[in-house]
């Protein structure tokens, strides 16, 4: 049987690891946000920086072609970046999850 102040430092524990809880989601969540932003952005910016807007008839006969023109590279980037940036945040959350776990191994009475 548990005497109160053991049950006061239960609920405390409790409520401590509820809010870690609530903090890795937002930060999880954050890190996500930003990157789908970043990636937006990017996908928008790249190709008017790399070579001007994509002009469909340039390419008759190859319409299907990705590479046809010269906004290949900022495609490719783009996917380059997204992928890199993909691989971050899952490394991130996957941190941030052991963290997680090791703390609650290590409060856990």
């Amino acid at each position: 049987m548990r005497n109160t102040d053991e049950r006061v430092k239960a609920a405390l524990l409790g409520a401590k690891r509820i809010r870690q809880k609530r903090q890795l989601r937002a930060v999880t969540a954050g890190a996500v946000a930003l990157s789908l932003c970043l990636i937006v952005v990017l996908s928008c910016i790249l190709p008017t920086l790399v070579g001007g807007t994509v002009d469909a008839g340039a390419t008759s006969g190859l319409s299907a072609s990705l590479f046809a023109n010269a906004q290949a590279l900022s495609y490719i980037i783009i996917g380059m970046l997204s992928f890199l940036l993909g691989s971050c945040v899952t490394i991130l959350c996957v941190l941030l999850r052991k963290k997680q776990q090791e703390e609650d191994d290590h409060h856990e009475p």
